[in-house]
């Protein structure tokens, strides 16, 4: 019987667009082991102390305690896996552990570090590197296989990509429980996903939305900063801009369906799930034209350039006055997320582990 191990210290950190990634891919996964069962490989979920399991059926879910974050991936998850091909989805694995995938979400610590604290920015700079003279790495878009061969000097082909998914979803009702706490009830809004990071470009989004919005209108960010790994960049909180915070998956669909847009001004991203969340639950998709995004979004989103703040709010007026053809953005929207689906990232990221066990065998 041959053992993968996935490394479940994602259970254990706040949720962003990682966490959410490892959550859903692992959830993925677990559907995909049942419906086509391989009597000859188990998959096990490995989770430190404290971790709150997932519901799983056909990939079993182990405890393994005695330390907590880098030091229990470190030293518990590799001894528990010893032998054995582990997974880690997150950017960082055991160093010393030769048959393992870790997923790079994108090379941001090295293409932007002015956005992380010093200690951060060295030891996932330094841990990178390490890992990719020793584990088989992968990562979210043909955008960050690049970014990050050119980075560690290896052939892009070496880097396997499993992408983000996303449900899609036609249902046209909507729950309400959201926009009376937020004070949205009759007011058209923008909606921003996504941490409050400096790389998301959210003052000049809010600079924007602040040149041409009527009274009437307002701009909701939902998310938040991890000021232990970002340096901190929360916008000034006004009449019109609503910081929602952290919001649980119903509300944000409420948010979603209800928005006049979804506004996407990264600077830099390894992937972008929002705008295909977004476009999944029939939202219109207002983003930065930079190539990850475009990758992604293709002609499904309108663009914008994220660094002329007069721009941005040339098409967020727009949006809010309805000069787009929504009708046709929605329609290109929902197309596009039908071809990232989680399911397909399951099967991506099984191929990609059995060429290791296989290498393991002498396959």
């Amino acid at each position: 019987m041959r053992s993968v191990f996935i490394n479940g210290r994602f259970l254990t950190q706040v949720l962003t667009g990682v966490q959410r990634y490892s959550r859903e891919l692992v959830t993925a996964l677990d559907l995909l082991v049942e419906e086509q069962p391989d009597p000859d490989t188990e998959w096990v979920l490995l989770c430190p102390p404290k971790a709150e399991l997932p519901p799983l059926r056909a990939v079993r879910s182990v405890t393994v305690g005695g330390a907590t974050g880098h030091l229990w991936e470190q030293t518990r998850l590799a001894v528990a896996a010893r032998g054995s091909v582990v997974v880690s989805l997150g950017n960082s694995g055991p160093l010393w552990h030769r048959r393992q995938l870790v997923v790079i979400h994108d090379a941001s610590v090295f293409r932007t570090p002015e956005n992380y604290g010093r200690p951060y920015r060295i030891a996932h700079r330094t841990l990178t590197r390490l890992l990719s003279r020793t584990a088989q790495l992968a990562t979210v878009s043909r955008f960050s296989q690049q970014e990050l061969a050119d980075i560690l000097r290896l052939p892009p082909e070496v880097i396997s990509v499993v992408p983000d998914g996303v449900a899609c979803s036609d249902e046209r009702g909507a729950y309400s429980s959201v926009q009376t706490p937020l004070g949205l009830n009759g007011n058209r809004y923008l909606l921003y996903v996504g941490s409050l990071a400096p790389n998301k470009n959210l003052a000049r989004a809010v600079e924007a939305f602040e040149l041409v919005r009527q009274p009437d209108e307002k701009l909701v960010i939902v998310g938040s900063v991890a000021t232990n790994v970002f340096k901190q960049s929360i916008p000034v909180a006004g009449e019109h801009i609503v910081l929602a915070g952290r919001v649980s998956d119903d509300e944000l669909k409420t948010l979603y369906r209800h928005a006049v847009a979804l506004i996407f001004p990264s600077i830099y991203e390894g992937f972008g799930l929002p705008p295909l969340e977004a476009m999944a639950h029939g939202c219109v998709v207002l983003a930065s034209n930079i190539e990850p995004v475009r990758e992604v979004c293709a002609e499904a989103a309108v663009y914008f350039d994220p660094f002329a703040p007069e721009q941005i709010a040339s098409v967020f007026r727009q949006a809010l006055s309805g000069t787009f053809d929504r009708a046709r953005l929605v329609r290109a929207g929902r197309q596009r997320a039908s071809l990232y689906t989680w399911q397909a990232s399951a099967e991506a990221l099984r191929r990609t582990v059995y060429k290791i066990l296989d290498k393991g065998t002498g396959r």
